[in-house]
């Protein structure tokens, strides 16, 4: 519904890559992917009816997606719901989500000319998945809540193959289904962001 608002009114959005284009959306936490996505500096000047409603709608998004991986989470898991957790995650999700907004809007898009380089920041990126991987879960279970980064980083030890393994499905996945014309978003959401709570509680467990 966000993607179909998104295309109708009159502010400005960012179409999706290329289908000629191998991209990993990957997220932190459990979630699928979007058509369109509006970044930050579309917000500049707006009127402050048009301010209000395009940033209400990015909110209610981030507010859904976050509460639908939250809920799922804790019943896979069945642990008793704690609004204080639940808040903390909800604030993690934005701040996540904020940051992506604020590197479309000052350009913090990264090309490097050199292999050995793109192969260095990939590798960078791609440990600090791993190691915060468990984050999601970790909030849910973790005492103190402060503790749950370093609880993520020391449970995803020994796992880095399948962690990663993992990692590349969803985003490949993800952006593979958010291409199919008509249910293709719904999709997205529903199968990758319902498989990766799941597979975050699961893999928790055993770690």
């Amino acid at each position: 519904m966000v993607d179909v608002f998104r295309e109708q009114d009159p502010l400005p959005v960012q179409p999706p890559v290329s289908e000629s284009t191998l991209q990993i959306t990957y997220s932190l936490y459990p979630t699928g992917e979007t058509r369109m996505s509006r970044s930050l500096d579309a917000l500049i000047d707006l009127p402050l009816g048009e301010f209000a409603y395009a940033t209400g709608l990015e909110f209610l998004a981030i507010g859904v997606v976050a509460a639908a991986g939250w809920l799922t989470m804790t019943r896979a898991s069945e642990t008793v719901f704690r609004t204080r957790r639940f808040i903390a995650y909800v604030g993690w999700v934005s701040l996540l989500s904020l940051l992506e907004y604020s590197g479309s809007a000052i350009d913090l898009d990264f090309s490097p000319n050199s292999l050995l380089v793109a192969v260095a920041a990939f590798a960078v990126l791609a440990f600090v998945a791993v190691r915060l991987f468990f984050l999601p879960i970790a909030v849910l279970h973790a005492e103190p809540l402060r503790a749950a980064p370093k609880e993520s980083w020391q449970r995803s030890r020994g796992h880095s193959v399948v962690l990663f393994a993992l990692i590349v499905v969803f985003g490949l996945v993800s952006g593979w289904l958010a291409d199919l014309p008509h249910l293709g978003v719904i999709l997205s959401m529903t199968v990758v962001g319902t498989v990766h709570a799941v597979s975050l509680v699961i893999l928790y467990d055993q770690a």
